[in-house]
């Protein structure tokens, strides 16, 4: 949107309300890296004679105009608009060569800003991603700076057990559980690493023991290329929270509601009877539905479910 500048506040709004429509400068045909006047669409004589010059400019000092547009063809274009009244006269050359000079700049900041906000948008979305799955989810690199947590992930580390942050990187408490997860985010994100996940859990004899997922979700190899993501799902084993969402799984591999849910609890370890007295059907059903879940994941067994199931859940937003 092109801003006029004006004296005071009442003349923007008498401007957009009342003559904005009579402007004789075509915003939408100007061209990027071009400065235009008035006189670029109207003849002076013909200007000086509209209502939009004796209603507006005069009482404005608005009576002469330069505007400069910048942006890029068929992209975010943006304008610089300049006036003064009639008593100073109009716009020279060497001033619009200035204004002109001044453009290029003005270009190369409005593609920063524009990089910026997709990028704001972009980490947004991912936030609004990595809070929609329902158990503590990180994001980090490979020195295990933490880029992104969610509000579960959070709380959890808030809350001083096991897992914490140290300087910004994700550690854990206990030393054993420390070397665990040094292991398992090398064997992800290390140099020369084969393996899309790693998993462990920490303080395994304890009641706060925590089942850890580590997944790559990208790796750059080669000179500077030095960037590296994995994602890090943190599952207290008293966790009352759903482990995975169904709607997800259900998206992911095409099950229906009743499969994805049968898929969510036999991933959070439940067996079928208790699947089935979760669903209120019976274990005949509960197999046949397994059966189906199995089908159409292309697996055999539930270890191979959740396995599967876990680590696609965790690419969710992945980036090729």
């Amino acid at each position: 949107m092109p801003c006029q500048i004006v004296r005071a506040p009442h003349n923007a709004r008498l401007y957009y309300d009342t003559f904005r429509a009579l402007n004789p400068l075509d915003y939408a045909r100007m061209e990027p890296g071009r400065v235009y006047g008035y006189e670029d669409f109207v003849p002076r004589a013909e200007l000086e004679c509209s209502e939009y010059y004796r209603q507006y400019c005069v009482h404005t000092f608005n009576e002469h105009a330069l505007v400069g547009c910048f942006g890029e063809p068929g992209a975010a274009r943006a304008w610089l608009n300049l006036s003064r009244g009639a008593a100073a006269g109009a716009y020279e050359r060497r001033e619009r060569r200035l204004l002109q000079a001044l453009l290029p700049h003005l270009a190369r900041a409005l593609k920063i800003c524009a990089r910026l906000e997709r990028a704001d948008a972009e980490h947004r979305q991912l936030r609004e991603q990595v809070d929609a799955v329902g158990f503590a989810t990180l994001l980090l690199d490979a020195d295990a700076r933490v880029g992104v947590a969610n509000r579960a992930a959070q709380a959890l580390l808030q809350a001083g057990r096991g897992p914490q942050l140290v300087a910004g990187r994700l550690g854990f408490a206990e030393a054993r559980d420390q070397r665990a997860f040094e292991r398992a985010l090398a064997e992800v994100l290390g140099p020369g690493a084969q393996r899309d996940s790693a998993s462990f859990m920490a303080a395994p004899n304890s009641e706060l023991s925590i089942s850890v997922l580590l997944r790559r979700l990208r790796r750059e190899d080669g000179p500077g290329a030095a960037r590296a993501e994995a994602a890090v799902y943190l599952r207290p084993r008293a966790a009352s929270a759903p482990f995975l969402r169904v709607d997800h799984v259900a998206s992911l591999f095409g099950l229906t509601a009743t499969e994805a849910r049968l898929a969510v609890l036999l991933a959070e370890g439940q067996s079928l009877r208790q699947i089935a007295q979760a669903l209120g059907i019976t274990e005949t059903s509960a197999r046949t539905y397994c059966k189906r879940v199995f089908d159409k994941t292309d697996t055999a067994r539930q270890a191979e479910l959740v396995r599967l199931v876990l680590s696609s859940v965790a690419g969710i937003g992945d980036t090729p």
